[in-house]
């Protein structure tokens, strides 16, 4: 993962990397990498860092420097549990809709083939902005801050609570090419869909996420 972004700030420096959709602030993958480089400086190979469930972009830089630090970042939970498995880069947890939430620790190996994967298949390109509406602690918002960092192309952090009509005028004003949603949020959008079609730029809604 971390020669994703060593890649990216050398063949697309100038190129956007995380931006905001409220803000408008913007992080080139130059930016990003020296970011995230003297991020990584306080953190410890192996040890738990306990990251925001939110998406600010100082969320996601805190995210990708544990990565670089090869420490493991815990997501959407302070419980420490077990120490995490060999090989592993993400600890996850469970929702907890049949039980106390469990921790699931995710290897580079998992998550670089889950990648790979979607961008075979997504056929994702630096031309791209995808909007992540979905939290940093859900394996939904974690893919695409992988999947963007891979293609060299952008994130678009939807901060603060889930708007339908904010999240709608993104789809149709162009701003972006992708957006992942779980179905509710796809229902809620709807209403502000039906009266304006959407911009030839997105290209793909993926959805998923509902039992």
């Amino acid at each position: 993962i971390r020669e994703w972004l060593d890649k990216a700030a050398e063949e697309r420096p100038t190129g956007a990397a995380l931006s905001c959709g409220i803000s408008g602030q913007s992080i080139d993958y130059a930016t990003l990498r020296e970011l995230v480089s003297a991020r990584s400086e306080s953190m410890s190979p192996g040890s738990l860092v306990i990251m925001s469930p939110k998406r600010e972009l100082e969320d996601a830089i805190q995210l990708l420097a544990a990565i670089w630090a090869t420490a493991v970042p815990q997501l959407g939970s302070d419980r420490q549990g077990a120490p995490p498995q060999p090989g592993t880069v993400f600890r996850l947890h469970t929702s907890g809709s049949t039980g106390e939430p469990s921790p699931v620790d995710l290897t580079a190996v998992q998550l670089r083939a889950s990648v790979l994967a979607s961008a075979d298949r997504l056929e994702q390109s630096s031309d791209d902005s995808w909007a992540c509406v979905l939290p940093l602690s859900h394996v939904g918002g974690l893919s695409i801050l992988l999947r963007c960092l891979h293609s060299h192309s952008e994130v678009v952090l939807i901060t603060g609570s889930f708007d339908p009509e904010r999240c709608s005028r993104l789809c149709q004003e162009g701003r972006i090419s992708q957006i992942s949603l779980v179905p509710n949020q796809l229902q809620r959008m709807m209403p502000f869909l039906e009266r304006q079609s959407v911009s030839e730029r997105l290209r793909l809604i993926l959805l998923g996420g509902a039992a």
